[in-house]
């Protein structure tokens, strides 16, 4: 078992009283465990009970049997205690938690509260604050009365208790088997019979009477005499009986009870019977349940007593009984379930219990929700019962409202308070104590609620009656004048709480003396009005003189003395003198880390301190280091999701982005507002500053996507919060506008931009410049939505407004006329926009000068604007005046002179002036080449345009000149056999073939082959192409000659190349066989004409076409052979082929027998020869006509053959 000691009022005996256990950290117990056991000691007599080594381990049995026992458990707080592993925090409080045993937490630390209340240790469990200098609060030791007097039962009450038992047994058994005893107890009350049976064991007698009294007084009261039997029982002590054999035993079985011996643990009974003479048989309770029952009942039989089963007195106290452990085992769940029954019959002592055990959490959780439960249900009891003016019932409602209050249920508590404030002044008077104290608890709520003009009144009305019933410089009055001074203090009436400042500490003076702690407070809140007042002479002085005093009194290493410390260092901060409050600061911190070291929360606080100063002085290489730190600390001690946490890393961030490091200020900042979101909600100032400063990060490191909802969101809140017509509110809107931009987010931009432009024209009006320039900026967002209907709106409107408020000769109405133009040309409107234009270019050749760049676009646009009317002579003169324009201010070679130079080009092309065109492309041609080469696009481009220029030219002698020109001008730059400049050959060879100058175009042809044969080789397809046009075009020439020698040559190639039965081989050969026959070489025609006769009949069959007229071009040249006989011989050959063919009357077959007739003319048989030729005359007067020049020419040879046939 642990070594338990115990300390009670004048080291009396602890039996019978109420039982405390004491616990706390190892090394606070010296300082502390003195103190709180006089303190308890002054109102309680009580028994409190501790470990000297509070690392020494308590085990389960230990923990089960003896500390479930205890009443209250009593924990000095400490920063080691709060932050330190011990037996104390993380098993001795753990275990009064789970065993809902009242814990009593006193404060003996300032500034720890923030772990304190941390989940994982107190959470929102009251502590009683011995050291609290809050002079509105109760004092510390009527709070230890009350709230002892809420724990622990009266010696009156107890008494009331044992007095409701039905019955007493007296259990014996040895001290090692307390366990087993507590068992046992157990066993007995679960007979529902035996539930008001009270079970007396020694540690419950009397302290003060003999041993041999108390056993008189036992033997006689109990009825039963039950013997734990464990082997225990058969040890002896020191060679002796034990206490049980030689003492309790014998005086039982002296005195004739009932004795029931219950084996707990298998015992040797023979051994038990020798040394327990005539002892019954045992009996184990748990293996023979019934038997053991049976015989209690026996021996009880006359003393259970069920009728008070129904009686909520009864049961109150048989609660009671239970929940403290009174005269039977804690039970904690029987004493609730009892208690809970006699209030829900209306018994007001178990409502006013159940109101305690709830708020203080005495055998149950603490469950402020029960808490007010019950303290209203007794309200309304002594409502019902006492009536509404009653002091009870007062009393009963001001606890409800102070329940309420400690909760920070401020609304509720004023409701309450508001109710029965009328009541108190009607029933009692205004001087009556219940009176002032509802005022004042009023006054309290209007406080904590900010409605400090209700507080005012209030609170002056108490210090009045405090005047009236105490005289004015009694402590309470004065405590209700120092409250008067907080509220004005808070009101900003500065002057009027420093005066009345003044007045408590002179009366305090008076009263308590210089040096009491309640008169140093007092000049402590005087030098702080000061501060507010900015008198920080005074303030100084004051402060050194608070901390002087503390420093004597409670010593300059004590929190409150160091805390004056931190305020004379905050006030030299004020009066500009950094080092001094630098060197107190640190001071502050170094006492601090000694006393509590470096991680108690106020140790940390001095460093924030510290670090904010450096801050402020921008000596950022020592801030930051320091707020790293304190932050550290405080995720370590508060927690990350902290205010004052969560504060330092606003700081951080804060000091990162006055370095302009946006990137590491932007993780803190992340990781701070969400918590702050959490913690105060999105629209407390801090959140909201958090808030602007991460856009503020974002849109300083370009990260746009982040910005907008950032900015967005802070938009909405500083709206909220303090109306969209804010100044602030508007600067967010135009960031907002902003990052939209950024993102190219042009539909969001319109809508806040709409929203911008509203207020400014509310705000400001809309001739102001800020509206203006808004409304500039919505009608560019609408151009970029494509939005042109409303664009166009807008721009008439800002058209009119400049016009109004600078004329219309004004630069700015020109730019608005030329973008109303841009947006009518958007919207299909050309007529209009070349209306708005009109008006614009003059004012921009008044304004800006003719050669001016905007005054060049807008002729641009006008020019445009013409051309889409189809006035393209408007628009060429426009386009000239551009072109000469751009010559004499960027010069004819600059990029958008060339540009210009195209543009008038195109225009006209479509007045069809394509001759003035073509001249002005190939100088632009020209330009391109010598400035960027001939294989740049643009160069190429160039070309293609001049060629297509050129082809539109319908006068074929200019088309002629440009082509030469042009041509000229490629072999110069780009060589004979460039591609462009053989397009261009090959133009012009077209062109004087349309010019019917076939000389020149087959010197064009000939220079085209000549090139190709060098590029590609003469057996190229596109050279043989080439030698063909040359041929035909010598042969137009008539330079027969050439058309021969190019003729062979274009014979051999194909029939090398292709075959000599190809289609395009017979071309060339019929081609050549007429060019011999046009040089009279009849002989090498004959010879090619019989060649290519066989050759056709070979690939096309004798009946063909072709074949024919090769057949009747082998007739013609035997005739010019003069072999007519042979002549007429084919040609008869071919007549009925052609007959068959085309038809007889089909002018090919007509040719053919006209020729016929010739060649019988020439042989000098004129009869025959007329003979066919009428035939002819008269086929051709059917098909052709009598006028047509075949019908004549056959009717001529008719009458010139018959006037030879007659001669």
């Amino acid at each position: 078992m642990a070594n338990f000691n115990f300390r009670t009022k004048g080291n009396a005996d602890p039996r019978g009283k109420r039982r405390i256990f004491f616990t706390s950290h190892p090394e606070d117990f010296r300082a502390y465990f003195d103190k709180i056991c006089n303190d308890i000691f002054v109102t309680h007599d009580c028994a409190i009970y501790y470990t000297e080594d509070l690392n020494e381990t308590i085990s389960t049995e230990d923990r089960e049997t003896f500390l479930e026992s205890m009443l209250l458990f009593v924990v000095p707080i400490t920063l080691k205690l709060l932050t330190c592993p011990s037996r104390a925090i993380d098993e001795d409080i753990l275990f009064a938690k789970q065993k809902n045993i009242p814990i009593l937490p006193l404060m003996m630390e300032s500034g720890i509260d923030e772990i304190y209340e941390r989940a994982d240790r107190f959470g929102n469990l009251q502590y009683l604050n011995p050291y609290s200098n809050d002079p509105t609060e109760v004092r510390y030791g009527d709070k230890l009365k009350n709230y002892l007097e809420s724990v622990l039962i009266s010696d009156e009450m107890a008494q009331k208790v044992r007095q409701a038992f039905d019955a007493y047994i007296f259990l014996s058994y040895r001290k090692k088997d307390r366990h087993y005893a507590n068992e046992l107890m157990r066993l007995i009350h679960t007979i529902p019979e035996y539930r008001d049976i009270a079970i007396w064991y020694d540690e419950f007698l009397t302290p003060g009477e003999s041993f041999q009294q108390n056993i008189e007084r036992i033997i006689h009261d109990s009825k039963l005499f039950a013997l734990l039997v464990t082997p225990n029982l058969l040890e002896t002590v020191n060679g002796k009986p034990n206490f049980v054999m030689a003492e309790e035993y014998p005086a039982a079985k002296s005195s004739g009870m009932p004795i029931l011996p219950a084996e707990m643990v298998k015992t040797d009974r023979t051994e038990l019977q020798s040394k327990y003479d005539g002892l019954p048989e045992c009996i184990n309770p748990k293996k023979e349940e019934n038997a053991f029952r049976q015989q209690f009942l026996d021996a009880l039989k006359k003393a259970a007593i069920t009728e008070n089963d129904h009686d909520p007195a009864h049961n109150f106290l048989i609660g009671l009984a239970y929940l403290d452990g009174i005269d039977v085992e804690v039970n904690r769940e029987r004493g609730l379930s009892l208690i809970t029954s006699a209030a829900e019959d209306g018994l007001p002592d178990a409502m006013k219990r159940l109101l305690d055990m709830n708020l203080r959490g005495i055998g149950v959780p603490v469950n402020y929700q029960e808490a007010v439960r019950w303290a209203e249900s007794l309200a309304e009891y002594h409502k019902a019962h006492d009536g509404e003016e009653h002091q009870d019932t007062i009393a009963a409602i001001n606890n409800v409202a102070s329940i309420h209050i400690d909760l920070g249920n401020f609304h509720a508590a004023l409701a309450t308070l508001e109710e029965i404030h009328a009541t108190c002044r009607k029933a009692l008077g205004e001087d009556h104590y219940l009176t002032v104290t509802t005022m004042n608890n009023l006054g309290c709520v209007y406080s904590k609620l900010g409605e400090y003009r209700k507080a005012l009144e209030l609170q002056e009305k108490v210090y009045e009656a405090s005047c009236k019933i105490d005289g004015e410089e009694h402590p309470d009055t004065l405590t209700s004048l120092h409250n008067l001074a907080f509220i004005h203090n808070a009101l900003g009436n500065y002057d009027k709480a420093k005066s009345i400042w003044e007045n408590v500490y002179a009366a305090r003076i008076r009263v308590l003396g210089d040096e009491h702690p309640d008169t140093i407070s007092t000049l402590g809140e005087y030098a702080n009005v000061c501060i507010q007042l900015r008198d920080f002479t005074e303030a100084l002085k004051l402060h050194e003189r608070v901390y002087a005093l503390r420093s004597k009194t409670i010593g300059e290493e004590h929190p409150d003395t160091i805390g004056s410390l931190n305020s004379l260092a905050v006030t030299y901060a004020r009066l500009g003198n950094i080092d001094k409050s630098l060197e107190l600061f640190e001071k502050a911190y170094s006492l601090f880390c000694k006393i509590f070291g470096e991680e108690h929360p106020n140790a940390v606080k001095l460093l924030g301190n510290i670090a904010q100063l450096y801050s402020d002085c921008n000596d950022l290489a020592k801030a930051l280091p320091l707020l790293e730190k304190t932050y550290s600390l405080q995720c370590k001690i508060l927690g990350e999701d902290h205010p004052e946490t969560i504060s330092t890393l606003t700081a951080l961030a804060f000091n990162y982005i006055k370095t302009g490091d946006f990137q590491t200020a932007l993780e803190p900042l992340e990781r701070a507002y969400p918590l702050q979101c959490m913690l105060f909600g999105e629209n407390h100032p801090n959140t909201l500053s958090t808030l602007m400063t991460l856009a503020l990060a974002c849109k300083k490191l370009g990260d746009h996507e982040k910005l907008l909802p950032y900015i967005e969101k802070a938009y909405v809140i500083q709206c909220a919060l303090f109306g969209e017509e804010h100044e602030h509110s508007q600067r967010m809107l135009n960031d907002v506008i902003e990052a939209c931009e950024k993102l190219e987010n042009f539909e969001k931009k319109a809508e806040y931009e709409e929203k911008t432009y509203i207020l400014r024209s509310r705000l400001l009006g809309e001739e102001h410049y800020d509206t203006i320039e808004i409304l500039a900026s919505l009608i560019f967002t609408h151009k970029k939505l494509g939005n042109h209907a409303k664009e166009l709106e807008l721009l008439e409107k800002l058209y009119a407004l400049d016009c109004k408020m600078y004329g219309e000769e004004h630069a700015n109405v020109m730019t608005v006329l030329n973008n109303i133009a841009i947006a009518n040309f958007k919207l299909g409107n050309h007529q209009k926009a070349s209306e708005a234009l009109e008006k614009a270019y003059p004012l921009f050749c008044n304004i800006r000068g003719e050669d001016h760049r905007d005054t060049q676009i807008v002729a641009g646009n006008l020019a445009y604007a013409y051309s889409l009317l189809n006035d393209y002579r408007k628009s060429s003169e426009l386009e000239e005046r551009i072109y000469a324009s751009k010559c004499r201010t960027q010069g004819e070679e600059h990029p958008d002179t060339l540009k210009a130079m195209q543009g008038l080009i195109d225009t006209l092309k479509k007045l069809e002036d394509f001759q003035k065109s073509a001249e002005l492309q190939l100088k632009l041609y020209n330009l391109y080449f010598r400035l960027y080469g001939a294989d740049n696009p643009d160069t190429e481009a160039a070309f293609s345009k001049l060629n297509a220029t050129i082809e539109s030219v319908t006068d074929c002698d200019a088309k002629a000149k440009l082509e030469e020109k042009t041509y000229a001008l490629c072999c110069d730059t780009l060589g004979e056999d460039h591609s462009n400049t053989l397009q261009i050959l090959r133009n012009l060879a077209f062109t004087y073939y349309l010019l019917s100058d076939y000389q020149k175009e087959a010197e064009c042809r000939e220079k085209l082959y000549v090139s190709h044969c060098r590029i590609l080789g003469e057996e190229h397809s596109d050279v043989v192409s080439i030698l063909f046009s040359l041929v035909f075009a010598c042969d137009k020439s008539g330079n027969h000659q050439k058309e021969a020698e190019y003729g062979e040559k274009l014979y051999t190639l194909l029939c090398k190349t292709l075959d000599e039965t190809h289609s395009d081989t017979l071309l060339a050969l019929n081609k050549l066989a007429n060019t011999y026959s046009n040089l009279g070489n009849h002989k090498r025609a004959l010879e090619l004409w019989e060649k290519l006769y066989t050759l056709r009949c070979q690939a096309l069959g004798e009946e063909d076409p072709k074949t024919l007229n090769s057949l009747t071009c082998i007739a013609f040249t035997h005739g010019s052979l003069g072999d007519y006989r042979k002549s007429i011989e084919l040609l008869e050959k071919a007549y009925p082929l052609y007959c068959k063919v085309l038809g007889e009357e089909n002018p090919k077959t007509l040719t053919v027998l006209s020729n016929i007739s010739v060649s019988h003319g020439e042989l000098g048989n004129y009869s025959k020869a007329a003979e066919i030729q009428k035939k002819v005359y008269t086929l051709r007067q059917r098909t052709l006509g009598d006028e047509h020049a075949s019908t004549l020419f056959s009717k001529e040879y008719v009458e010139y053959y018959d006037k030879k046939a007659k001669e």
